[in-house]
């Protein structure tokens, strides 16, 4: 594994964790709060740990490059952060148990235990004031927290030919093997995982095809620069303002298995649908204009097909935060929206101009 994993981490008073001078502390999610983007990285080691607390993970934050640690302050433990690079603590030779913390995942939420103070927890308490460790659970403090994966940030490979939901990833990572995946891709193998959770995977043959049994593609929801969310009305998908009492449609992601038959240099091309009712999304000419529509199409039929099914392509592309998507089958042409909103979602060769072609997404819990 050569990077880590990038998130978000907010408790369930929807306090995100921001970084005031060299102290982490939470304050309230908004649109004008900066969360600060925690790195995590496992243990190599995890048998020379204790069995079933959790997945011993390190914690990290990106910029500027610092880690979580637990040292004894006063006889009392203490969290602080450290100038320490997480990459160079997922390389020692044995665990670092001063910057290790086991990972348990219950529903949507996790917890954080120190692995140096077993009992003691990361927590949370009032606005603005500092994340820290305690042993009481349960009462006053929060040590429950929701990690928004960065998908984002991390990127989509090209590479990222299918999605492993985050628990099965967790169970099939075995200790000291590489990620499958890179694997896979030394031996060129058409096979590949992208791991937007917290998941390693076992590489191995037999574990290979239990693995492919159990594909998925990513779900994620769709909004453009101007806050509108694709809803389906009827057989029409449509761009809405988002609201409250809104229900965006859950997008179905998954890369195309054969590349190298498409253009270089466009972008990670990726078949997009439907989750609920199954759908695709396809191109085709309607009196000689490339028209965008929604067919009844299972996405990982696509996926599986020998040779890439163009009408369905596209060429995902990201510049920063934002995404577009290309029609393979009509160069040229994007997914777009309207700005004023409540339009259905067209492909368009007007860029820049009355269409938004910019769209960001967030990545669901499976």
């Amino acid at each position: 594994m050569d990077s880590p994993t990038y998130v978000v981490v907010s408790d369930l008073s929807q306090q995100v964790w921001f970084l005031q001078g060299h102290i982490l502390v939470v304050v309230p999610r908004s649109n004008n709060v900066r969360p600060v983007t925690v790195t995590i990285m496992p243990c190599k080691y995890p048998e020379c740990l204790e069995k079933d607390e959790g997945i011993p993970i390190y914690l990290g934050i990106k910029q500027p490059e610092m880690c979580l640690c637990c040292e004894d302050v006063g006889g009392k433990p203490e969290l602080q952060l450290k100038n320490q690079k997480i990459m160079d603590l997922y390389n020692q030779a044995k665990p670092v148990k001063p910057f290790l913390f086991y990972h348990k995942k219950t529903g949507n939420t996790s917890t954080f235990e120190s692995v140096a103070f077993p009992g003691w927890f990361i927590a949370s308490s009032e606005t603005n004031q500092p994340i820290f460790l305690t042993s009481e659970l349960g009462n006053i403090y929060n040590t429950a927290f929701q990690l928004d994966f960065k998908c984002l940030e991390v990127g989509l490979s090209p590479f990222s030919s299918y999605f492993i939901n985050g628990e099965e990833a967790m169970t099939l990572w075995k200790p000291r093997n590489r990620m499958w995946a890179q694997k896979q891709r030394r031996s060129e193998c058409r096979y590949h995982c992208f791991c937007w959770k917290v998941g390693y995977v076992q590489e191995g043959e037999q574990e290979r095809e239990r693995v492919l049994s159990r594909i998925h593609p990513i779900l994620v929801n769709i909004q453009d620069i101007n806050h509108l969310v694709w809803v389906l009305q009827g057989q029409t998908l449509t761009a809405v303002p988002r609201k409250d009492q809104m229900d965006p449609v859950t997008v179905t992601l998954v890369s195309c298995k054969y590349t190298e038959t498409l253009e270089k240099g466009r972008g990670n091309p990726v078949y997009l649908g439907l989750k609920e009712p199954e759908l695709c999304l396809f191109c085709t000419k309607v009196k000689g204009q490339p028209t965008l529509q929604l067919q009844e199409r299972n996405i990982m039929d696509l996926y599986h097909q020998t040779e890439p099914v163009k009408p369905f392509l596209f060429y995902h592309d990201q510049n920063g935060r934002a995404s577009s998507f290309e029609s393979v089958a009509f160069p040229g042409w994007f997914i777009g929206s309207c700005s004023c909103g409540g339009c259905p979602v067209i492909i368009t060769q007007e860029l820049g101009e009355i269409y938004t072609t910019d769209f960001g997404f967030t990545v669901l819990q499976p």
